[in-house]
């Protein structure tokens, strides 16, 4: 079923990964190859959701995506790999088989200046978006600030702003990906836009 994996994830990977870059050229077209990379994932792993859609926007709350985009997120890899974790004990996991998903975002604004205002993630389950941040509850321009060391939360223009996010952590053995949508919102100019990104956390497998 897995045959020659290590090959897949890296076409894979590649083919997010470009769809990154093509948000230079546009938000929309960037968006559309980075699910078309998800989905391909879904569909040569040959898992009984291989069939998933994952709908673009149609989901979130209407307070997101009734917002035009204004934020633009650069995730390092579209497509994130399990790390075995080398400690002893991380979040009351122990043992040799823990892995962690880790993942680096870069943000910044389109084309003005953005106050963010508040941030988080969803996760894709039983055909939605499901609400995953802290205790459902977002970040905030506080916590922004400090996570992505931008001075009162407003991103410059021609400036990005990266952090290093903890991901996932689970010791348990997965067959399917698990998606993952980070979304963020600002003002400019009198007006709330928002940015966002989805990526694939790949199966554990021993």
């Amino acid at each position: 079923m897995y045959a020659d994996q290590g090959i897949f994830y890296r076409r894979v990977a590649e083919s997010a990964e470009e769809g990154n870059r093509m948000n230079y050229f546009g938000i929309g077209l960037s968006i559309c190859l980075r699910f078309i990379a998800l989905n391909l994932l879904l569909f040569f792993l040959g898992c009984s959701e291989a069939s998933i859609e994952v709908d673009d926007l149609a989901s979130l709350p209407q307070a997101i995506s009734s917002l035009p985009v204004g934020i633009v997120i650069e995730p390092e890899q579209s497509v994130v790999e399990p790390k075995q974790y080398d400690g002893t004990s991380l979040r009351g996991l122990t043992g040799p088989n823990t892995h962690t998903w880790d993942r680096t975002l870069t943000v910044s604004a389109l084309d003005s200046d953005v106050q963010v205002i508040e941030y988080g993630v969803f996760r894709w389950y039983d055909g939605q978006w499901i609400d995953v941040t802290d205790q459902q509850k977002p970040y905030f321009a506080e916590e922004f600030a400090e996570v992505f060391d931008c001075e009162d939360a407003i991103l410059r223009v021609d400036k990005n702003y990266t952090s290093e996010l903890f991901g996932n952590i689970s010791n348990v053995p997965r067959e399917i990906p698990v998606f993952y949508r980070w979304y963020f919102i600002g003002e400019t100019e009198g007006k709330r836009v928002r940015g966002e990104v989805t990526l694939a956390d790949l199966p554990i497998q021993y």
